[in-house]
């Protein structure tokens, strides 16, 4: 099998080479490319040229792409041109109707807690694209600009590179469905999200991870 990596930040890429270097019994080749996934055609990077991939994934990422309507569909454009039929594309990102709730009820134009703090340029974001914010999350993430994402403009978009919507669920509702499930409750110890005793995340975590 093989993976292609791709991150806009060579820092990123660099980590994620040395822990890939560092895993024992390794079952697939994996390459690595610094590249804007965004505004660049991803085959000038890949290799081969033709790869198409059974799986698609794009982590804690594709907010950044509804900076504007050209990095969207770029992405999209990437996507589709390589993966298989069939095949499946995977993301996890912000939750754009959580932050505009939160944001309506704050009295000013920040929320958070001690582990994260959102910041907004203004108080109606209604618009489509370059709805911009700031994200702190406490020793990951230093005041960062991100964007809302509009769901519903992400699936008609994706429709338009033949990509249809399969599943959508938040973090909290994902999390309690699964916690009781083994490889999944064993994969959350060791990614440190619950501890020895089955117990997870604290009410400030809780809140920073969403809905």
């Amino acid at each position: 099998m093989l993976s292609n990596n791709l991150d806009l930040a060579e820092n990123s890429i660099k980590d994620a080479q040395k822990r890939f270097s560092e895993l024992r019994n390794r079952v697939l080749e994996a390459r690595f490319y610094t590249c804007d996934c965004f505004t660049e055609d991803i085959g000038n990077y890949i290799e081969p040229k033709d790869y198409e991939a059974d799986l698609a994934s794009i982590q804690f990422a594709l907010h950044y792409a509804f900076e504007s309507e050209d990095k969207i569909r770029k992405l999209l454009s990437n996507v589709s041109a390589h993966l298989k039929e069939g095949g499946v594309f995977i993301g996890t990102t912000t939750n754009a109707l959580y932050l505009k709730k939160k944001l309506s009820i704050a009295p000013d134009l920040e929320f958070g807690n001690s582990v994260y703090n959102v910041r907004f340029e203004k108080k109606v974001c209604d618009g489509v694209y370059g709805q911009k914010y700031w994200f702190y999350l406490l020793d990951a993430i230093s005041d960062c600009p991100e964007y809302l994402v509009h769901f519903p403009t992400l699936v008609s978009l994706s429709k338009e590179y033949g990509l249809e919507l399969l599943f959508k669920k938040g973090f909290h509702e994902f999390y309690i469905e699964n916690l009781l499930k083994g490889q999944f409750k064993e994969l959350l110890f060791v990614m440190k999200v619950i501890d020895q005793e089955g117990l997870g995340p604290g009410s400030e975590e809780w809140e920073a991870a969403g809905n």
